[in-house]
């Protein structure tokens, strides 16, 4: 890496860089067809970078100005290919994809135009295209296409790079005295892009070779908000402090998103000559908070309090059937939190207790479903599902039992059930009935909401005279099983984990080092567990027993 910087001012500076950097190759360890993709080592994959870029205050400091222009040349670049396929829904792999340039530029500003109110905006462009695609892309794309799958691998266009990003926004204090301060706030943003590809469908009645589905599906949103809000703490004398707060937001959000009768999705995943729905949705809403803390000695507190919050309502971009689910928008889902706690520390310091219960009612709540369909293996969409109440109450505690060894342990149980199921789930629930499909949407049990959890774990430091200290500490945890999706039909097992470490100290903590294992039961987690159209679960496992070894040096 090699740099200059040039500081014209106390304020002010023009710098620029140059840099390389590599990604080291690695393995398709996701190899479903060895036959179509090897399973590696990928070449690596070299960047070099060049930066210019000013930054500067003016106008006594009130302005702040950032601008940078980027240039990258990228050769070899990796990149992760998820391809319909009709055997295994969706092949995944890690290839070298060809040399890629990338460039851009960005500017940031902010500006205090009063000493009460000031704007911010940004801007930035970005433009990234293939300078030559590797040799073995083709002949993956002629392998694929021989076989009559969809053949293009690699497109003109980088993924996941947006064109161009914007956003606007002010901020304007109203100081009002003993009463606190008043802030109003807003902001507009844009982002390009507007699909979602789904991978091949596989159901009964598919012909053995598979159906290759391509949907264009999305749209574009445009949404501004406004708030003011006034909070403020009074003290009762030495012992007690109430706390209250207002709020008022007004939202207002346009959607324009894709659709289509059924059996007919637009397929045009090019241009998107698609029909969109024009949406609109409006909210607007008072927030409240109340709360009160008695402080009870220097060491110690009992508190209290109440709150209001809402959720805004959207729209459904993954709209794949929109015949079965409207597109939105959504009602805007409320909730009164309650919450009453202890926090004290007592034995001269070496023993301290949380201890908190709360109470939350929430009206219309919002759930993105996650059903397994036929036609497009995975049916998402958010909708308001009923009433819920959540209830449940945490103890945490940290002990010293001796100047050299300590515990810690903590302990929580949550319970959350329906109050009150929406009649569009139940007739959702007939629909799919109707169509063949499993037609449970929402069940008894709120997913990931485990009933109870607890873990127990301890440090230990021995000192070792001018060697430093060495130290010990291990800690158990548990999850007590529960849904992960909201029709309960995939299950989280009971989760147990034990972590464990031995630890030196250098004397003046200049040098550490630390032999640990993460998860030494090599228990199976699992990040999700998704309903591929209805007739398998799959989702990706965490990492299972992992020993390691850390040296740090502090100078």
């Amino acid at each position: 890496k090699l740099g200059a910087q040039w500081n014209f001012s106390d304020s002010g500076q023009i710098y620029g860089f140059w840099s390389k950097g590599y990604r080291s190759g690695g393995f398709n360890f996701r190899n479903a067809k060895p036959f179509f993709i090897p399973p590696g080592p990928t070449r690596e994959e070299e960047n070099n970078t060049y930066e210019v870029g000013l930054k500067t205050d003016f106008a006594d400091g009130r302005v702040r100005l950032n601008v940078a222009a980027f240039y990258n040349e990228i050769t070899d670049m990796q990149r992760e290919l998820n391809i319909g396929d009709p055997d295994v829904i969706v092949l995944q792999a890690t290839l070298n994809a060809g040399d890629v340039t990338i460039q851009g530029a960005e500017l940031d500003v902010v500006a205090l135009l009063t000493d009460t109110f000031s704007i911010n905006a940004s801007v930035g462009v970005q433009d990234g295209e293939y300078d030559s695609i590797d040799p073995f892309v083709l002949q993956l794309e002629a392998i694929l296409e021989a076989a009559g799958q969809p053949s293009t691998v690699i497109g003109p266009d980088l993924p996941r790079l947006a064109p161009s990003n914007y956003s606007v926004g002010f901020s304007w204090d109203i100081p009002a005295g003993s009463m606190g301060l008043f802030n109003v706030a807003g902001s507009y943003s844009y982002r390009e892009g507007r699909y979602i590809w789904l991978p091949p469908g596989f159901a009964p009645g598919i012909p053995a070779t598979g159906l290759n589905l391509t949907v264009a599906l999305g749209g574009d949103m445009q949404a501004e908000n406004y708030g003011i809000f006034w909070n403020n703490d009074f003290y009762l004398g030495d012992s007690w402090v109430l706390s209250a707060g207002i709020r008022y937001t007004d939202e207002s959000k346009k959607a324009q998103i894709i659709t289509a009768p059924p059996g007919s999705p637009c397929r045009d995943v090019v241009t998107f000559n698609c029909t969109f729905d024009n949406l609109q949705g409006d909210w607007d809403n008072i927030t409240p908070k109340l709360g009160a803390q008695w402080n009870f000695s220097d060491s110690g507190q009992i508190y209290g309090f109440w709150s209001k919050g809402y959720r805004s309502g959207g729209f459904n971009f993954r709209n794949a059937k929109p015949f079965f689910i409207p597109p939105g928008p959504t009602r805007e889902e409320e909730n009164n939190t309650y919450e009453v706690g202890l926090k004290t520390d007592f034995a001269d310091g070496r023993v301290r207790l949380n201890v908190a219960a709360f109470y939350n009612e929430i009206t219309d709540m919002q759930r993105e479903l996650n059903i397994g369909d036929p036609d497009v293996i995975v049916l998402q969409a958010t909708l308001n599902a009923g009433d819920v109440t959540i209830q449940g109450a945490e103890l945490d505690l940290v002990a010293l039992l001796t100047d050299n060894f300590s515990i810690n342990a903590s302990v929580g149980v949550q319970d959350g059930e329906y109050d009150r199921i929406d009649p569009f789930v139940l007739q959702l629930e007939a629909i799919l009935e109707a169509a063949g499909q499993p037609s449970t949407v929402i069940g008894p049990d709120l997913p990931r909401l485990a009933p109870s959890n607890y873990s127990l774990g301890f440090s230990w430091d021995i000192p070792a005279g001018s060697m430093g200290i060495f130290n010990v500490a291990g800690n158990y945890s548990y999850r007590e099983g529960h849904p992960y999706n909201d029709a309960n039909t995939e299950i989280f097992d009971d989760q147990e984990r034990i972590d464990a470490s031995i630890n030196w100290f250098s004397p003046g903590d200049s040098w550490s080092v630390s032999l640990y294992g993460k998860n030494l039961s090599d228990e199976a987690n699992w990040g999700n567990l998704t309903s591929i159209a209805g007739l398998w679960t799959a989702g990706p496992m965490q990492k299972g027993r992992f020993l390691g070894m850390e040296v740090n040096w502090r100078y």
